[in-house]
């Protein structure tokens, strides 16, 4: 058993084996296992193309079906055969002559031999590495690629074996591995280089895996998620609605997208805040880094989306009793994602706190990293977005975490020439989602200053990726990180470094603030309640309350130089208090501040 995995043990061993053996009332389809030349019915009086017709008011929506069976055409996801003569005249101009060359290398690659059960960290490997082959291919025309991809496509794994814990809490890796699969799919369908027997046995591949993938990580796991509702969820619900895009025809195509446009639309509102009094305070409860990783699957969702769809659309949402049973579908009214505001504003907040080194914050569980930026730019034809990426020193255009995403930013951005470095800002202040930033300008060696004060909504759906860090201050200053925040290595070190202790704050007899629990609820919430910018003179005010004490955090920041950090502290009990300041300075961390 894994770290990763004992995080849900008990919830899971307590409400998830309840239904593992329950009916779902959303589905009369019996899993297919048979193979592609057999006959298998689908519902023949309701293809599902149709979605927003809906049905009779007194009876429930069916899910079973295809959903749009009449959409056909390969590639179709994120371009058309009309735009392959253009996509080969970027191979030669930056930044594509490089992302093309990444994509040759990993074409190159061979992951090792798969073993008797399903290890989804392999089966990422070898998508990664399947849709990189296809697509070099289409630019290159490189045959041996296209024969290695048609071979992996062929032979992909398909049973989620063993059902279990682990493998529940893969489905983040499962999901990027149909991500991958998807892709190289796309591309190499209408191939005229392939036989019908091999289009249609790719083809029942990828269903097989869309329907074990909904069984296990959707029906099974209902009751756990509705406790934790995540990153996981999302991943997996991009995974399904983008198998549905590419299979329309399946009989479980109309489930799918259902699921996912849904699921997307309202987990993302979940972990977001509401926007506050101009709608522009959208801040991601878990953090910039799990915003990044969720935005592996979440973009280029997001982006086959916008071609097929493309506009705001009636679904329907599933939703179950407690124990997963009994289940609905729901109408549920989806405004188009690129459409909706509320994701544009979610995108400039995880842009407005970047720091000088192009990184983001280690707010909550996190590892430093960039973000993929530049297919927002893309999406959102904001050449702001594209400014990030390009020129992040610590991570130079960033392109893969778990899920490449190469062939997805080589694809859907023009490289255009040099877009200019942002002027707004730089100073924020979020008061919703909980943070205020204190940037002197945006080169890499301006001074930064990250304050968090998170409560409610943002502070609670951080669910088991949550920090006590109420009122800690993050200082990056001359291309350097001074007083740091813990973040984590990875998820076997959280419970080491998220409490207060880990931060920079103040102890009440060696008490810092406590973090809510692993399904979101309890814990201490922290404010900001003042704000003002005069140039030279910039301030926050944060208050919290824990230990019996009332705290409050005056933060200035002076001629956009210097912080000047002041405590008050009160309550009508005698106490002991520990200011804690975790530096990156002196001793042997070969930090330049140590000679400063």
């Amino acid at each position: 058993m894994t770290p990763r995995s004992s995080r849900l043990l008990l919830l899971i061993l307590l409400l998830a084996l309840v239904c593992l053996g329950a009916c779902d009332a959303d589905s009369n389809h019996d899993q297919l296992d048979h193979a592609p030349d057999d006959d298998h019915d689908a519902d023949d009086d309701d293809s599902g193309a149709d979605d927003d017709l809906g049905d009779d008011d007194d009876a429930p929506w069916d899910p079973d079906g295809p959903w749009n069976p009449e959409l056909t055409g390969h590639p179709r996801l994120e371009f058309g055969p009309e735009d392959l003569a253009r996509l080969r005249e970027r191979a030669t101009a930056e930044p594509h002559s490089t992302l093309l060359d990444r994509l040759r290398s990993k074409a190159a690659r061979n992951p090792r031999p798969r073993g008797d059960f399903y290890d989804a960290s392999l089966e990422y490997d070898y998508a990664n590495v399947c849709r990189a082959a296809a697509f070099v291919y289409l630019i290159d025309g490189d045959q041996q690629l296209r024969d290695k991809a048609l071979q992996m496509l062929l032979e992909l794994a398909t049973e989620l074996v063993p059902p279990d814990l682990e493998m529940i809490m893969d489905d983040i890796h499962v999901a990027e591995a149909i991500q991958g699969w998807v892709f190289a799919a796309d591309y190499l369908l209408d191939d005229p280089a392939l036989s019908d027997e091999q289009r249609e046995l790719i083809r029942w591949r990828l269903g097989r895996l869309g329907e074990n993938f909904f069984d296990l990580m959707v029906r099974t796991a209902y009751p756990a998620r509705m406790f934790n509702p995540n990153n996981h969820e999302i991943k997996t619900a991009c995974a399904l609605g983008l198998l549905a895009m590419l299979l329309p025809d399946h009989p479980d195509s109309r489930r799918w997208i259902n699921y996912a446009a849904t699921a997307v639309d309202l987990l993302c509102t979940v972990q977001t805040t509401d926007g506050g009094a101009d709608g522009t305070d959208v801040g991601w409860a878990e953090g910039p880094y799990y915003y990044m990783y969720t935005t592996v699957n979440l973009l280029p969702f997001w982006a086959a989306y916008q071609r097929l769809v493309g506009e705001d659309r009636t679904w329907h949402l599933r939703s179950c009793d407690f124990f997963g049973n009994n289940c609905r579908w729901e109408p549920y009214e989806v405004v188009n994602y690129l459409d909706n505001p509320r994701w544009l504003e979610l995108n400039l907040w995880a842009l407005s706190i970047r720091m000088p080194d192009g990184l983001r914050p280690a707010l909550d569980d996190s590892l430093h990293r960039n973000n993929f930026g530049v297919l927002l730019a893309a999406l959102y034809d904001e050449p702001l977005f594209a400014w990030d990426w390009l020129t992040s020193p610590a991570h130079p255009w960033f392109t893969i975490w778990c899920a490449d995403l190469a062939a997805d930013i080589y694809t859907l951005w023009d490289g255009r020439s040099e877009p200019p470095a942002a002027t707004f800002g730089p100073s924020f202040y979020f008061p919703e989602a909980g943070n205020a930033v204190f940037r002197s300008d945006w080169s890499q060696g301006a001074v930064y200053g990250f304050f968090i004060a998170e409560h409610g909504r943002i502070r609670e759906h951080g669910y088991s990726h949550e920090h006590a860090d109420g009122l800690s201050l993050i200082v990056h200053a001359h291309g350097e990180l001074f007083a740091i925040d813990s973040g984590y290595g990875d998820y076997s070190q959280h419970d080491e470094l998220n409490q207060g202790r880990d931060h920079n704050l103040i102890l009440v007899d060696q008490i810092g603030p406590a973090g809510p629990n692993r399904v979101g609820y309890g814990g201490d919430d922290a404010f900001l309640d003042r704000w003002f910018d005069l140039g030279a003179l910039q301030y926050a005010r944060g208050s919290s309350s824990y230990a019996g004490v009332q705290i409050e955090r005056h933060v200035a920041f002076v001629d956009r130089a210097r912080f000047v950090v002041f405590d008050r502290v009160a309550s009508d009990q005698q106490h002991d208090y520990d200011l804690l300041w975790h530096l990156l300075a002196g001793g042997d961390t070969a930090n330049l501040y140590s000679q400063r």
